[in-house]
């Protein structure tokens, strides 16, 4: 990693995200940007005032982590809403990851969907770290939801590339559906038929996972497979408390144009919920920027097979798989 850019309204949310991106770039030997933004669309007066005032505390902040972590950092002002100061950033700056502080929860109406954060991650075509905690150290635990899709292997990619897990654990969790699992459809076999169903659909995901892995080089890993039972996110958050996980990492949005900007439902929720940091890693342009793993990620086949399409969508959050399961169970949960 060679660049990063933190963005901060100076808000005590926005002092954790500076903190984690200063020791992101002492860890990782890259440079950090500082990037306010000023709303023009007030009086001039007050947009002149704003922005002198705005300049005085970046420089502030530039020194005091300059001086605490011995990196060199530099201050940027843009104008405009939050979130297009920020994707003018990325466009100018072009970092390798630009970090964010956690949006503004509210007692009465806590909403992620059209926050600040969610619209600048929902837009950048880089990764985003939005930070949820406080940073004392590198760190130490990070555990990656995966779908088996081109996006999940390039969000653990990107992970390794940017050096995130150079000394932490990595654990990799892979979250499946079993179709029909405590429904009707299963009242007519008996207990001894019922689990060996479900412990069949289990080996058919452990299998998936080890050879999705194969295709993945990012060393050593601990494997998690889990059938849901209520959401993608609250699996996800219960297997990073038993971990002690203090970053999570999932990929965001599938297609290109104005497909690229949905973030998909498991995504948004973790992302809504979370007390740890979130790493988002963007879709992947399946055909050019990223080559198929061959050699059986589903059981010998180079694609998903559609009889059996039931795995959830935890890591890319897309919505498409869902729509091809099949509906023939009855109370099927469905995981966009």
């Amino acid at each position: 990693m060679r660049r990063i850019l933190a963005a901060t309204d100076f808000s005590p949310r926005a002092d954790l995200a500076l903190e984690r991106a200063a020791i992101l770039a002492t860890t990782t030997s890259a440079s950090l940007d500082i990037v306010h933004v000023v709303d023009p669309d007030r009086p001039r007066e007050l947009v002149a005032a704003e922005a002198s005032l705005s300049r005085d505390l970046l420089d502030e902040q530039r020194k005091l982590i300059s001086g605490r972590h011995g990196i060199e950092a530099s201050a940027r002002l843009y104008e405009g809403e939050p979130f297009q100061g920020i994707g003018k950033a990325l466009d100018e700056l072009k970092p390798d990851l630009l970090v964010l502080g956690a949006y503004r929860r509210r007692l009465l109406q806590d909403t992620f969907v059209g926050t600040t954060a969610e619209r600048a991650i929902r837009r950048s075509r880089k990764p985003v770290l939005m930070v949820n905690s406080e940073a004392r150290e590198r760190y130490v635990h990070i555990l990656a939801a995966v779908d088996l899709s081109p996006n999940a292997a390039q969000a653990l990619r990107t992970t390794t590339a940017l050096g995130l897990n150079h000394d932490a654990a990595l654990s990799v969790a892979y979250l499946y559906d079993a179709p029909g699992a405590g429904s009707i459809s299963l009242s007519a076999l008996s207990k001894t038929e019922i689990k060996a169903y479900l412990a069949d659909e289990r080996a058919l995901a452990v299998g998936e996972l080890n050879a999705f892995l194969e295709s993945v080089p990012v060393g050593r890993v601990q494997r998690i497979v889990k059938e849901i039972h209520k959401s993608v996110a609250d699996a996800l958050q219960g297997i990073a408390g038993e971990l002690s996980a203090d970053l999570l990492v999932i990929g965001a949005g599938s297609g290109s144009g104005p497909a690229r900007m949905l973030l998909g439902s498991s995504a948004l929720d973790i992302l809504a919920t979370s007390r740890r940091d979130v790493l988002v890693v963007p879709h992947v342009n399946y055909s050019r920027e990223l080559t198929p793993p061959t050699g059986g990620m589903y059981r010998g086949e180079s694609r998903p097979r559609t009889s059996r399409n039931t795995r959830i969508s935890a890591a890319s959050g897309s919505s498409g798989p869902a729509e091809s399961w099949p509906r023939r169970w009855p109370g099927r949960r469905r995981h966009p």
